[in-house]
């Protein structure tokens, strides 16, 4: 997925980029505007020197993906559903080994769905039944724990107020069930 995201924000057909500094909120003053400052968040200089090359960072580096998504109740099909919002690759920070591993920039998900749409994912077990990766994100078809919750204490992470770790993802399927029972709380009323 990486490959698909690189080359389209370097030929032009991904603009809709965010400063992931922000939270992902996708507001105009966080957009980052320019071909070069969205290549600069996933690069660096090689060596020292006005003639060295910048290094960009590949697939091998990139170590997952943060996903922001919306789950609401659609009254008409009388289900749940979930938007997905926005998607920020998640990987090694070439320009400062001290820091660790970074985001590099949220991009608003509706504006790659078609790109996305048109590459399938690569399934070894299984090349009879292909998918996309717009498919695989929109059916939710990837592991994933929940990070952080918008709710009466704001949009905070589980980590300001759990511990890491165990305690974390107790909290994480805590949140998960408390989806699901809401749907299934719809459907005994």
């Amino acid at each position: 997925m990486w490959r698909i995201i690189k080359e389209n924000i370097e030929n032009g057909k991904i603009t809709e980029t965010y400063d992931y500094a922000d939270g992902g909120n996708f507001f105009d003053e966080n957009k980052i505007d320019s071909l070069e400052e969205r290549k600069k968040r996933y690069s660096s200089i090689v060596g020292k020197g006005d003639t060295t090359p910048q290094k960009f960072v590949n697939s091998k580096q990139i170590k997952n993906y943060w996903i922001k998504g919306m789950w609401y109740f659609d009254k008409r099909q009388s289900e749940m559903k979930y938007r997905l919002l926005g998607i920020m690759p998640f990987g090694i920070n070439l320009g400062d080994e001290e820091v660790g591993d970074v985001g590099y920039f949220w991009i608003w998900y509706p504006s790659i769905r078609e790109i996305l749409h048109k590459e399938m994912v690569y399934n070894d077990k299984n090349n009879a039944n292909r998918i996309s990766f717009d498919q695989l994100l929109i059916s939710r078809r990837f592991n994933s724990y929940i990070y952080k919750e918008d709710n009466v204490y704001g949009n905070r992470a589980i980590g300001d107020y759990k511990k890491p770790g165990l305690q974390s993802i107790l909290e994480s399927e805590r949140i998960k069930k408390e989806i699901l029972d809401f749907e299934q709380d719809m459907w005994n009323r």
